[in-house]
């Protein structure tokens, strides 16, 4: 993803036209795992940590502003730790997690599921019976170069 000003123009040549309160709706009701370019450009997503990138700017009094109206939710999107998350019950996140309450229940559950990748090297190994013929040769003692 563009991390300066130049490649973010090169990678978003319309950028000004395109802006979140100008998708379409059904773009603007698509879920997550369905976005595209056009969202990534339209709500300005900056994977890198880094400070406001100046093309951004005229945007960042607007931006504020909405996050202020919206401050309940940005609380309670805040308010539990990911520890927290991970350690309680599905009722007391319910309970504290305010409007994202079901996301915090789903959140929990994924962090609580085994990590595949430390499942798949917990299988068990088959007994392996070394060859029992006297032409095999099993390479003992041999080097190589």
């Amino acid at each position: 993803y563009p991390s300066t000003v130049d490649d973010f123009n090169r990678r978003f040549p319309n950028h000004a036209a395109n802006t979140i309160h100008a998708l379409a709706t059904s773009l603007r009701n698509a879920s997550g795992s369905s976005w595209t370019v056009q969202h990534l450009e339209a709500c300005r997503a900056v994977v890198q940590p880094c400070h406001t990138l100046p093309i951004l700017e005229p945007y960042m009094p607007v931006a504020r502003n909405t996050v202020d109206a919206c401050s309940a939710e940005v609380a309670d999107l805040t308010s539990l730790s990911s520890s927290q998350i991970s350690k309680m019950s599905h009722a007391e996140l319910r309970a504290n997690g305010g409007v994202f309450d079901s996301f915090y229940v789903a959140l929990a559950d994924v962090s609580r599921l085994p990590d595949l990748t430390s499942a798949a090297n917990d299988r068990p190994q088959r007994d392996r019976k070394p060859i029992n013929r006297p032409e095999y040769d099993t390479g003992q003692g041999l080097s190589s170069p």
